[in-house]
């Protein structure tokens, strides 16, 4: 899978991978506007 850290998704920057299992990954993000971080 693509490493996703430091790209921008719509408005979300992904700042480090949370963990990842057989179904998915969760990333740290940061919505600037917003001015807080959020799982993804």
């Amino acid at each position: 899978m693509t490493d996703l850290i430091g790209q921008t998704l719509n408005q979300y920057r992904i700042v480090e991978k949370i963990n990842e299992g057989g179904m998915a990954t969760v990333y740290k993000a940061y919505h600037p506007s917003l001015d807080r971080y959020v799982a993804l």
